[in-house]
């Protein structure tokens, strides 16, 4: 007998993308039946937000619970403002996440004491040197605002530099005699903690300004949220006054890859003259090294303890450029940061931060390090020389365990006029005495707005996220909710609630550790499923979504009875099985066919 077909178009203002439809007489749906979609259209309008004052706001931070013994502390760090505006997820989402990344690391920094410094009777650090956020949608779809704290890359230290993450983040370079690190001991005994970088000895004239003829870079940019290029001076001899040692940042990665630096690429170097003259800083790449003065009295800013030491403990001039947060005003809205070039001598004498602290042109800015060494072993050493590479790009896996006493191990917060040396500071076994499994993470919504834009549920946030930092990891606060704007949200699915279809799906709707291709499979009501492109309304925060097989794919009907009905209920969602909200009137049109 011919088959007898049937068309149904069903319609739908529900807003939620169900058509629950109900028919004035009977449809028989007799075994052997087959369904298929002849069309859909509808208009998907995207969650939204509008950013004001009362809901920009996320405060944000790491935490130390505790000190040392009857030493409490609780930091709320920093808030981060979102700029004013009205946001849709399809349109603005991954853009959205893009600008509260920068700002998170934009108003971070690393030398407020009130705001992230902890310490004892002997010693301060920042509990933020190293920490970079960022927020970003994790495998599944799901936003995820996490802070990763990294450990150091340790330039000057003899077992580093041999290992696999020294080559593949530090670079020994040179166009004549490149840096080595040699190994030392200090007068306890304790190996590593005297290594230090410097120059060998060439029979090769050393060209006094050219700064390609020995040096050491990074192949990992820097921090993009606190963090800072950093050295002892363990030795330096000569009082000539020409060019002993530079360090700086460069934005221009190739010409560290070349040898062909110059002056011009420095944006930002300090630069040391010979044990008699002014440290010289230089802040732009138009710009001239200029002589820095010391912050009490402008005086010229001279090298003091620059004599080879016999224990790690000493009081050596260190010098820093050092990378943290500029907190955007409403004449420079955009999120930058802020690079400080400073030099720190015993007794919390420092250069004057003024004009060393420049604005960078943006927070997302790309820094590459390096180092120029112009005298060789036997005039130049540093030691302790650290950078604070970016958390995402650069894996020290597993974490070292923190070493008091070690500039390289342990985060002492130079700019905060503290030197490695303090009255009463033993020198002695270097054990830890700050409980780093009590750091813990905060992050708090404002106001509902942007947590809701992102399926974060603002009134059940955890207040704290503990990690130990002596574990590799990071800390992470991820949406229980897919977002909208994730990938899985360009494909739909038109699954069917009262009529059972031969359909199948690899995907777990249900169980998220199943969300791959190779388990979780299951008999699923699925019509069809609808790849299309989504086209913008102009103007709007709706895509039209238009959908018409080149012919009717007809499913088989799981019946081995008739069924008769007089509704007809499906749903449009997501791939990944979530809600569509729909603007105005959806409509789709169905063909069932029976063999009569």
């Amino acid at each position: 007998m011919p088959d007898k077909q049937r068309l149904f178009r069903l319609t739908s203002d529900s807003n939620n993308g169900v058509f629950d439809t109900l028919m004035d007489e009977d449809i028989e749906i007799l075994p052997g039946s087959e369904l298929a979609l002849q069309s859909v259209a509808f208009d998907r309008q995207s969650q939204k937000v509008t950013v004001s004052a009362t809901n920009r706001g996320i405060d944000f931070g790491l935490l130390n619970a505790e000190v040392q013994a009857g030493n409490a502390m609780d930091i709320e760090n920093w808030t981060a403002r979102i700029p004013f505006g009205t946001y849709s997820q399809l349109v603005d989402g991954e853009t959205l996440m893009e600008e509260i990344s920068e700002r998170m690391n934009a108003v971070t920094d690393m030398s407020l004491d009130a705001k992230n410094v902890v310490g004892n009777l002997n010693f301060v650090y920042s509990i933020n040197k190293g920490a970079q956020w960022k927020m970003s949608l994790d495998s599944d779809g799901r936003a995820d605002i996490q802070c990763k704290t990294q450990a150091p890359c340790q330039i000057s230290r003899d077992t580093w530099s041999k290992s696999s993450a020294a080559i593949d983040t530090t670079v020994y370079s040179g166009n004549v005699t490149p840096p080595t690190v040699t190994g030392e001991q200090d007068a306890s005994g304790t190996l590593g903690t005297l290594d230090y970088i410097s120059r060998a000895s060439s029979a090769t004239p050393i060209v006094n300004g050219d700064y390609n003829d020995s040096y050491v870079w990074g192949k990992v940019r820097m921090n993009k949220g606190t963090g800072c290029i950093r050295a002892r001076v363990a030795e330096l001899t000569s009082a000539a006054n020409d060019i002993n040692f530079t360090i700086g940042l460069v934005l221009d990665k190739t010409v560290l890859e070349e040898g062909t630096l110059n002056e011009s690429h420095m944006h930002y170097a300090l630069r040391c003259m010979g044990t008699a003259n002014a440290y010289q800083s230089k802040v732009s790449p138009a710009g001239t090294f200029q002589p820095m003065v010391n912050s009490a009295g402008g005086a010229a800013f001279t090298p003091a303890q620059v004599t080879k030491q016999t224990d790690a403990l000493n009081s050596n001039d260190v010098v820093e450029i050092r990378v943290e947060g500029f907190t955007p005003t409403r004449a420079d809205p955009k999120a930058r940061t802020q690079i400080a070039i400073q030099a720190h001598q015993s007794g919390g004498v420092t250069s004057v931060n003024d004009p060393e602290v420049i604005p960078t042109v943006r927070q997302d800015a790309d820094w590459y390090y390096f180092i120029s060494f112009h005298k060789d072993v036997d005039e130049l050493k540093l030691d302790m020389v650290e950078a604070d590479l970016d958390s995402y790009e650069f894996e020290q896996n597993p974490r070292p365990v923190a070493i008091l006493g070690s500039l390289l191990e342990f985060p002492v917060q130079f700019s905060l006029l503290e030197t490695v040396v303090r009255p009463g500071w033993a020198v002695g076994p270097r054990t830890p005495v700050i409980p780093f499994s009590d750091r813990s993470a905060s992050f708090n919504f404002s106001g509902a707005g942007i947590a809701n834009f992102f399926n974060y549920p603002l009134n059940s946030l955890p207040r704290r996220i503990g990690r130990s930092l002596q574990q590799s990891g990071d800390y992470h606060m991820v949406a229980p909710k897919r977002a909208e704007f994730s990938v899985s949200a360009k494909n739909y699915i038109l699954l069917f609630d009262n009529v059972p279809l031969s359909s199948f799906d690899t995907y777990s709707r249900f169980d998220v550790d199943a969300r791959n291709a190779n388990s979780g499979g299951s008999r699923r009501n699925i019509l069809a499923t609808i790849p299309v492109k989504e086209d913008l309304v102009t103007g709007t925060s709706i895509t039209r979504i238009a959908y018409e097989p080149s012919s009717p794919n007809f499913i088989a009907i799981h019946n081995r009875s008739a069924l008769i009905t007089r509704s007809l209920r499906c749903r449009i969602m997501t791939a990944t099985y979530d809600d569509v909200e729909i603007d105005g009137l959806a409509s789709l049109t169905l063909l069932l066919r029976s063999d009569m």
